[in-house]
Formats: structure tokens, C-alpha cells, sequence
């Protein structure tokens, strides 16, 4: 059975991929201003000074690795690592992907209930990750590992 540190790279280029698809997913130009209004947040230049976006950064791209290490270690134990995983094909992995995506999703819900978020703030956050968590799941299976 392959291990996670055997397949450390692998993991980390998934990782890009999500946290590339964050910098895709928030920009104004596609849902990033929707994204804010929903939270209540104002994008005043002079409040983003106070924030520190290189830890902020920083810290998004762990919980990324978080999350694609925990999609890959599913990957592996779903089928036993190597050419097994890769003959079930991709719609295996995008599968665990909608799965571990659908799971935080739902974590996100069962929170911005409490919270009183607007439904348009749990489904722009509960998709990116649905949508991260497939993307991911499918750099690691064109890289071998699910």
C-alpha cells in the first residue's frame, strides 16, 4: 500500500490546483464581489492594509494540503494505491472527490445556520470546495496516485 509521504508531491501539485482554483473561484471578475457581499464584507483598500494576506495566504494553501491529503489517503484506501486505483478510473476519484467536497460543504451549512448566513454565502463556499475537492481528486489521478 502506498503511503502519504511516498506521494508527498503529488499531493502538493493537487494543492496548487485548489488553492489556484480559490484564486479563480473569489476574484471580483467571476464570484469573488458576490462572494463578499453575501458575507458582509467591504472591500475597502484601506481595511486590506490591516490584513495580512501573506499569513492569510499562508495558512488557505495548508488547509488545502489538509484537504488533498485527506482526498488522496481515501484515493488509496478505496482501492490499494498503483495501477488497481488508476484501472477503477476517474470517475472513481471524482467521485470521493464530490463526496469529501459534499462533507465539508455540509460542515460549512450546519455552521452559517448558526451564524444566519444567506443561503447565496453557503453555496458559493460549499461549491468551491465540492468543486476543489474533484479538481484535486483529479490532478491525483492524471499523476498516478488514485
Amino acid at each position: 500500500m502506498t503511503s502519504i509521504l511516498e506521494i508527498w508531491w503529488q499531493i502538493l501539485v493537487a494543492s496548487v490546483a485548489y488553492f489556484m482554483l480559490g484564486s479563480i473561484w473569489f476574484n471580483p471578475k467571476t464570484f469573488g464581489t458576490a462572494w463578499a457581499n453575501a458575507h458582509g464584507i467591504v472591500m475597502d483598500p484601506e481595511k486590506r492594509k490591516e490584513v495580512n494576506m501573506v499569513r492569510l495566504m499562508g495558512m488557505a494553501f495548508v488547509f488545502s494540503v489538509m484537504i488533498t491529503t485527506i482526498i488522496a489517503k481515501v484515493c488509496l484506501l478505496s482501492c490499494g494505491g498503483g495501477e488497481a486505483c488508476h484501472a477503477m478510473g476517474i470517475m472513481h476519484c471524482i467521485k470521493i472527490g464530490v463526496l469529501i467536497g459534499g462533507a465539508i460543504a455540509a460542515a460549512i451549512s450546519m455552521t452559517y445556520m448558526f451564524l444566519m448566513k444567506p443561503m447565496n454565502a453557503l453555496l458559493l463556499d460549499g461549491l468551491f470546495h465540492i468543486v476543489g475537492s474533484m479538481l484535486a481528486a483529479s490532478v491525483l489521478f492524471a499523476l498516478g496516485v488514485c
